[in-house]
């Protein structure tokens, strides 16, 4: 008995020892040929993965003595571990659909309830994210990393801000007095929005739209800015509405409020609001 024991043991350790050797030298040979960081690190991850089932089977075939009480044993654990282990086996559902179906990918950004930013890994019982926004103003980077479980896939709603199309829509406010030449006004920044925008957007984002209205009920729309109007308490507000690129949103609405401030400044009929008051005295 002690013998056939440790024949198993030692047939369990070379085969394992083998399959790390290999698994490990085609992990480096593969690696090497690519040079993006997104390819080398599923691959690394697609490898370690199936090194994992290799040796579960192996384990498996080594100790367990026939069919019968594999599928025993089988059907006794996936009962206990659907008991004890749901939220485990929920995750690992949900990995198995990011893997599939792939909803999100790494390198998409995305939001779920207060967390923002860039998936950078995704691993089976949750998702890695470069947090975006929250004390940061317009999606800059916070330097946190924040973890969402996978199974949350099928309870929750996740946003994707670069699957399908990688722009959002912004908006601008800005206040003019009510004396202040409101057409002049809105032709300026209408003006600045259209030079400030990336020449690619629109064919871009049109050829997103043929590709998704293949798969989703989507119609297009229109893309070039446009501005509305709203009267507020102290003037007259413009609001700007235009396209961006999802990490260039900062820089554009940068871009575009530098711009606006200085051509009104060159305008002697508009002039910025603020919150005032006027006094009038009777004699």
């Amino acid at each position: 008995m002690n013998k056939i024991f440790y024949d198993k043991l030692i047939v369990t350790t070379l085969a394992i020892l083998i399959v790390y050797v290999l698994s490990t030298l085609i992990m480096k040979i593969l690696v090497k040929k690519e040079e993006g960081v997104k390819t080398k690190h599923l691959t690394r991850k697609w490898i370690g993965y199936t090194r994992t089932v290799i040796i579960v089977f192996i384990i498996m075939l080594v100790w367990l003595q026939d069919v019968f009480s594999v599928t025993t044993i089988l059907g006794f654990t996936s009962a206990g571990l659907a008991l004890s282990l749901n939220q485990v086996i929920l995750n690992i559902a949900g990995w198995m659909l990011f893997m599939i179906k792939r909803p999100i990918e790494i390198g998409d950004r995305i939001e779920y309830k207060d967390i923002k930013g860039d998936v950078i890994d995704i691993r089976m019982f949750y998702i890695v994210v470069l947090e975006v926004g929250n004390w940061v103003k317009l999606d800059q980077s916070t330097g946190r990393l924040a973890t969402i479980p996978t199974g949350k896939i099928f309870t929750d709603p996740f946003f994707n801000f670069t699957s399908g199309f990688n722009a959002v829509w912004d908006e601008i406010d800005v206040l003019i007095t009510f004396d202040s030449d409101k057409d002049r006004a809105k032709e300026i920044i209408i003006d600045i929005a259209n030079k400030s925008m990336d020449k690619t957007i629109f064919t871009k984002i049109r050829d997103e739209q043929k590709e998704m209205s293949k798969k989703f009920a989507v119609k297009s729309g229109k893309l070039t800015p446009i501005t509305y109007f709203s009267i507020k308490e102290s003037g007259i507000q413009i609001e700007l509405r235009y396209l961006s690129f999802v990490r260039k949103r900062r820089d554009t609405n940068n871009f575009i409020n530098e711009k606006i401030y200085e051509a009104f400044m060159k305008e002697e009929n508009i002039n910025f609001a603020y919150p005032s008051q006027k006094i009038y005295l009777e004699k």
